[in-house]
């Protein structure tokens, strides 16, 4: 049951979230607005990283506890 909602979770933060840039747009970008937006989207892929490690330690607990 955890993982199927695990994997809910991660086809739903798949969607482009509305403040995303295009790729129209991307191009039209300076070069520091660019580095700014790939510096927010690492945090942003850095962040999810660690909620998805926390689950997945909290399963192997369960795991080893059973």
């Amino acid at each position: 049951m955890r993982k199927q909602r695990v994997l809910f979770q991660l086809k739903g933060q798949d969607k482009t979230p509305e403040k995303q840039v295009n790729e129209e747009n991307i191009g039209n970008l300076s070069e520091k607005e660019f580095r700014i937006m790939i510096m927010k989207m690492i945090q942003d892929l850095g962040n999810r990283m660690e909620k998805i490690q926390e689950i997945l330690t909290k399963d192997l607990e369960e795991l080893k506890n059973k």
